[in-house]
């Protein structure tokens, strides 16, 4: 069967990012590609994503924050398990 994810930035109106995972994980989604929202406390949000069964192998980062600042980007990536950063 294959794996399917959701782009979270779909969802940036929704009250609650980390609440929404557990419908994404109840709903079936395997993957969540995150963007800004989900980098204010990464490990929160990690912890978020393994209680709803959820991995982020992609995530959306600023042009500027990846050219001004990559290490920080690396650093929340590493946290989330982002594998691929992707300037949008």
């Amino acid at each position: 069967m294959a794996a399917f994810g959701f782009q979270l930035f779909s969802a940036r109106s929704v009250s609650s990012l980390p609440s929404f995972l557990g419908h994404l994980g109840g709903l079936g989604y395997a993957h969540v590609e995150g963007f800004g929202d989900a980098y204010t406390d990464p490990r929160t949000f990690r912890a978020a994503l393994d209680a709803s069964g959820l991995r982020m192998p992609s995530g959306h980062f600023g042009l500027r924050d990846l050219q001004n600042d990559f290490a920080s980007c690396a650093h929340i990536a590493s946290v989330l398990g982002v594998k691929t950063l992707i300037a949008p």
